[in-house]
Formats: structure tokens, sequence, C-alpha cells
């Protein structure tokens, strides 16, 4: 069996760690009265500077600005906080607990779009991933947690985040990629010059070589991990380091060195109340004791591993340790018991059976066969599975026949209500255009009819304006002269012939209104402003009702069709206002907005009721929006009367 060793993986926090030196200038600065961020922080870093020395203080300092930082809603500290209490937690080995911590962080992160959390969080996320066995999920953190590192620039957590993507790969057995990795993150330390990095980069290089059984280069680089652990008296990596070479003595055949390094390990872990690193260790001495063939004192310590890490969910250091159980109790001649455990062991392991598990499997399969061969009760097991397995295997092709029948029905009833919507669309489509068109003809009906409408009142205007219009003023010109003579003849008819004159002149204005109302003078001559601005004045200067109108945005004169409507349009609004509003005040307004002409006009009157809309008018103000597709909308003033609103579309 292949022992566990140590591969380093970087717990990530988002300050600089402060050194031993700074711990009592820090606890100085401590005033227990005051609240503030200052303190918090002091706190904080008091905790993250017992991060590698002792795990109880950092948890302790961590606690005591948790609250102070929630009820002040610091968000920075809050972050920091729940890093250092996720990483006390995780060095213990409660894993959930250090997840529930991290999760704070991710959620506050996401918020607050802050990339360097992001990347520190879903690093230490990853550890736990890795620390279980979850390997693709542990993948899937610190790649993101690199991007996360390329977007803001950070060499060294880089580093850290491609050292830990190779201790994956190492794990996973995919030497060639751990080896890419581990380079990757060596050439940046090299650069930063880091020695808290360099130190892992080295114990992980040692790993490597290890694995290639080149002993001495691996002891080289282990021992240079160690000399600068302890350097920077990093307890964490000290223990990794005794750990790793007790890993070398132990494959060189030292077995003496081997287990003083394995219970120098040991002994940090207890003190550090590492669950993992125990059970840890107690598999690797099961592996050492076993190799010395001292069997019972081996199986012990493979027992304690497997309390350890079934109450903490350790997966695959409980397929460790069933693993060397069986391979224990095989050498003992406990073939029964052996193939317990290995089949425990196969049930644990999330990977296929490599070369040598298989080989082993078939040895002691054999083996137990033979001792239980002549128990009738083995045979008849043995055939009742097979049976069983027959019976299960004849299911499975009729149930796979069953759907494949289903599969095929629901393809035709697809395929037939594909058809059915197909056709149903299509139909609408169709129905669609011939709506459409009946709509354009009616349109153009009614285009026609306005044409029409506007070109007779051309023609009455022009007739009452050239023809009766002069012939009155004509007549009444005559009439003046001749009103002249017979007051000077008959003096008594003078007050009969001014009251002539006078009906006479009245004639001629009311047939020039007439004319004017019919086409005005200043729509065709001037254009819409001034039509609209004579209209007002001629319908509401000369009544009670006040009027404001206002135009901007209209340089060039409009379309004759589009003139002539809006005219008619406000004509008639206005002269629904005068007969039904009861309004003392109009405002109108014309402008050009996002190619569209817009006519607002609003009033302060009775305004508009239900089933009020429908009328002559209004159908009418309707019809001649609706041919130059454009948009009319009626609804309550905000003065309590009604406001129109038609926008024309110039294209």
């Amino acid at each position: 069996m292949k022992k566990i060793l140590f591969i380093s993986l970087f717990c990530a926090f988002q300050f600089a760690l402060a050194n031993g030196s700074h711990i009592d200038s820090l606890r100085g600065l401590i005033n227990p009265i005051v609240s503030d961020t200052t303190q918090i922080n002091i706190h904080i870093n008091l905790s993250s500077a017992y991060i590698d020395i002792n795990i109880d203080s950092t948890k302790h300092y961590a606690l005591k600005a948790k609250k102070p930082s929630e009820d002040l809603n610091y968000t920075r500290g809050i972050i920091k906080i729940n890093n250092l209490l996720g990483n006390c937690a995780q060095r213990k080995g409660d894993f959930d607990e250090a997840m529930s911590y991290y999760e704070i962080v991710k959620k506050i992160s996401i918020e607050t779009k802050d990339d360097k959390g992001m990347a520190i969080v879903l690093n230490n996320i990853g550890i736990i991933h890795t620390q279980r066995g979850e390997y693709n999920e542990a993948l899937k953190d610190y790649l993101e947690a690199i991007d996360y590192e390329k977007k803001i620039g950070d060499k060294k957590g880089l580093a850290e985040g491609y050292n830990n993507v190779g201790v994956v790969h190492y794990y996973m057995g995919d030497m060639e990629n751990t080896l890419v990795y581990l380079k990757k993150a060596t050439e940046i330390t090299e650069e930063i010059g880091d020695k808290q990095v360099l130190k892992k980069s080295y114990m992980n290089i040692g790993a490597i070589h290890l694995y290639n059984k080149e002993y001495k280069e691996a002891i080289e680089y282990y021992e240079k991990g160690l000399e600068i652990s302890k350097e920077l008296n990093d307890l964490s990596d000290i223990t990794i380091a005794y750990h790793n070479l007790g890993g070398v003595y132990d494959d060189f055949g030292d077995y003496e060195k081997a287990e003083d390094y394995y219970l120098k390990a040991l002994a940090f872990h207890e003190k550090f109340e590492n669950k993992r690193g125990i059970a840890l260790e107690f598999v690797n001495l099961g592996e050492l004791l076993k190799n010395q063939k001292r069997y019972p004192k081996a199986k012990v310590y493979y027992t304690d591993a497997l309390n350890i890490s079934k109450e903490h969910g350790y997966m695959n250091i409980i397929s460790s340790a069933y693993a060397g159980l069986a391979e224990t109790n095989k050498l003992q001649g406990n073939f029964e018991i052996a193939y317990d455990n290995l089949v425990l062991h196969l049930n644990y392991k999330d990977s296929l059976l490599n070369e040598e598990n298989a080989k082993s499997f078939a040895e002691l399969r054999t083996k137990y066969e033979t001792v239980e061969k002549e128990k009738a009760l083995a045979e008849e097991k043995i055939k009742s599975e097979s049976l069983a397995k027959e019976k299960a295997e004849a299911e499975l092709i009729a149930a796979n026949r069953k759907n494949w029948m289903l599969l095929f029905a629901a393809l035709i009833i697809v395929a037939v209500l594909g058809s059915l919507v197909i056709m149903q669309k299509n139909k609408r489509k169709s129905q669609a255009e011939k709506d459409a068109a009946i709509i354009a003809e009616r349109d153009k009906g009614t285009q026609a009819v306005f044409n029409a409408q506007e070109e007779e009142r051309k023609r009455i205007s022009k007739d009452l304006h050239d023809g009766v219009g002069q012939q009155l003023s004509g007549l009444k010109m005559a009439f003046q002269k001749l009103g002249t003579e017979i007051q000077s003849l008959i003096p008594d008819k003078s007050v009969e012939v001014e009251n002539l004159s006078k009906i006479l002149s009245e004639s001629a204005d009311e047939v020039r209104s007439i004319s004017h109302q019919m086409m005005p003078k200043a729509l065709t001559e001037l254009g819409l402003i001034e039509a609209i601005e004579d209209m007002l004045n001629k319908s509401l200067g000369i009544s009670k009702i006040d009027y404001q109108f206002e135009h901007f945005s209209l340089h060039e004169r409009l379309s004759e069709k589009i003139e002539i409507s809006l005219y008619r349009v406000a004509q008639e609004l206005i002269n629904n206002i005068i007969k039904h509003a009861k309004a003392s005040h109009v405002s109108v307004q014309l402008f050009k907005n996002a190619g569209k002409i817009i006519l607002v006009i609003e009033d302060n009157g009775l305004g508009i009721k239900a089933g009020e809309n429908n009328g002559h008018g209004l159908l009418n103000i309707k019809s001649r929006v609706n041919t130059l597709n454009g948009e009319i909308n009626l609804e309550p003033s905000p003065n309590s009367g009604t406001l129109a609103t038609i926008r024309i579309p110039l294209s």
C-alpha cells in the first residue's frame, strides 16, 4: 500500500501575517473599553500572528473582534475574522465548521465585488475539498481563484494557486501536470522572494522526487523547507516536513529514522488538535510497523486511524486504513478478515481499481473461496446471486425494450404535435396577413375620404373666397355708394340704409370666415404653427377660456397631409373643449421628438367620462391619426381635466 504523504496546500489570508516579535507590541495596544475599527484590527492582527503558533489564541482573538465588527457592520473586518476562524477549524480537521465560515466570506465578497476576497475564499474552500478527497470540486475552486489572482495582478496569490492545482494533480496520480503547476509556482516564488511560499515549493518538489524514488534529492528539498519553516517559526510546515521526511526514510528502509520523524509529526498534530493529521500519522505508522512485521501494533494504529476518520468523514484515509488492515491480515493468514477489509477499502475508494489492488483482490478471493468451498451455504449463496443477476439482466432488457417503445411513441406524438403547431402557426400567419391587408385597405379608403373632403373644402373655400366673397365685397361697395345717394335724397331712410349696409358687411365677413374655416389661409400659406395660433386666437381668444400655445424643434414645413390632419385634430379637440369641458384653461404643445411629431392638448375642465371616447368627433380624430400610422391617447389630466396626446411618425 502506498503511504499517505503531505504535499503542502496554501491557506490564504487577506492581510500580511505578523511575526512573533510583534505580538507583545500588539497586545500592548489593546483597549478593552473601546470597540472601534482600530481595536478590531489590532485583535485581527494578533489572531493572525498566532495562526502558526497557537490555534487556540488565534480563535480567541478572532472571536473577540467578531461581535464588534458585526455591530459596526465593518465588512473588511468580518471577512478577515471569518477567514481566520475558518482556518482554525480547518487546521483542526473540522471541515463543516470551516466551510460555514468560508461561505460567509464568499457571500460578502460577491456582494461587495471583492476580487481578492473571492480569490482567497475559493482557495480555502478548494483546500477543504482536497482534504476530503473531492478533487474535481477542488480543481474547479482553485482555477477560479487563479482567474481572480490574474485579474488583480497578485503574483504571490497566483503562485499559491498554481501550487494548489499541482497538489490536486499529485493526489490524483497525475505527475505530469503536478510538475507543470509546481514549476510555475516555483518560478514566481523565486522571482518575488517570498519565504512563506518558497518553503512550501521546496517541500512539494521534495514530494515529487520521493514519488520518483529519488531519495537523496527528496531529503535535500525537504530539509531546505524544514530550515525555512524553523526560521519563520511556522509550526504547521515544520509538522509537514517531519511527516514527509518520515516518508522518505520509510521508503529508503531506514525504519528507525522514519518512526522518529512520524512520532515528531504526530506530537505536533496532537498539540494543534489536528484530527486529520493525527489519522494520517496513524496510517503511516501502521504501514511502517507492518513492513517491520510488527503486525499487532500496526493494526492498532490502523484501527485508531479508522475511528478518527469515520467520526470526521475523512474518506481517503478510511480507504487507506482498510487497505492497510487488509494487507496486514493477509500476511497473518487471516484471509476472511482480509477479504472483508479489502472490500471495505474498495467501497470507500472513488477511482477505479488499480492493477495492484486488482491483483490483491483476486489473490484474497481465491484463498477465501478455498477455505469456504466446503460450506454448502456459500455455494447456495453464489448460485442464488447468479440467478438474481440473470433475473436482473432479463428485467433490464425488458425495461430497455419498454423504454425504446415509449421513446418511439413519444417521438411520434412530438412529430404530430409539431405538425399541428406548424399548421396552426401558418394558419395564424395567413389570417394575420389577411387582417393586415383589410386594415391597410380600410386605412387607404379612409385616407381617400379625408383627401376628398379636404379637396372639396379647398374648392368650396376658393369658390366662397373668389366667387361669393368677391361678389359680396363688390355689392357692399356699390351699396355704400348708393346708400349715400339715398340718404341725401331721402334723409328719413338713413337708419334703414345703415342697417342694410351693416347686414351686408356682416354677410361678407361671415362668408370670409367660413372660407377660412374650410381651408385656413394661414395653413396653406404659412404652415401648421401659424394656422394653430390663428385658430386658437379666433376660437379661444374671444371666449373666457385662457390658453397657452408652445412649440419647439419645428424648423421646417411638414407634408401637406400631416399638417392638414394635425390641424383638423386640434380643431376638433378645441371645439370639444369649448362645447363640453367647461374649462378655464387650455394648454397646447407641438414639438418633434425621436422621429415623431407630437401634439399635446390639455384642459382643466370636467374630464372625459367612460363611454364618451367613442363619439363621432373622436372617432373621426382616431381615423385621421390611424391613416398616418400614428397613435392617440386620451386620459385624465393631472389638472382634473383631459390630456390628449397624438404622435405621428415622420417616416
